[in-house]
């Protein structure tokens, strides 16, 4: 009787474990799906081309500004103003799809590792949780900055929509 006894709670006690070993991977597995999605948005809004040609006139504008003897209105010189404050974050911007590239593809090498360590029943068993927990919390982290990235994107591009133009045609009236 006790023999039968210690036997169902051994059984007991792995089959929790299977259960939630099952539970932990879905989690890993929805984690994974969130990358998946941030990277194919990443990829969707990276646009370098454009931000390289909206880099490309700046740099003309500002050369032939510079190289003008003429003294600009004061209309002019606020657009410039709002104009080169957006344009300073090109740089910025391309060093953040960077990092957030490379933050994406680690995060899915440590997700794969976890993953195999609950597979494998490697590691701290009563841990795993929590690093479930540390790793969506990574990931949430990835998604916010990525949320950053598009915003300040967008609004490189509305602020080189709405003023080089407006930036150009003042410039050619002056000459």
């Amino acid at each position: 009787m006790r023999y039968l006894f210690s036997l169902l709670i051994i059984v007991s006690i792995v089959s929790c474990s299977d259960m939630d070993r099952g539970k932990q991977l879905r989690k890993i597995q929805t984690i994974d799906n969130t990358l998946d999605s941030i990277q194919t948005v990443l990829i969707d809004n990276s646009d370098l081309e454009e931000i390289q040609f909206i880099q490309g006139c700046k740099k003309d504008l500002s050369s032939r500004i510079l190289s003008s003897q003429d003294t600009i209105s004061f209309e002019l010189a606020i657009m410039l103003d709002v104009y080169n404050n957006a344009m300073n974050n090109i740089n910025p911007l391309i060093i953040q799809r960077s990092v957030l590239d490379s933050n994406i593809i680690k995060q899915k090498e440590d997700l794969l590792s976890l993953k195999l360590d609950i597979e494998n029943g490697s590691g701290k068993r009563n841990e795993y949780d929590e690093y479930i927990n540390f790793e969506s919390n990574k990931t949430e982290q990835l998604r916010n900055e990525l949320i950053t990235f598009i915003e300040m994107r967008n609004t490189l591009f509305e602020v080189q929509a709405e003023y080089y133009q407006k930036i150009e045609n003042q410039f050619n009236k002056v000459q």
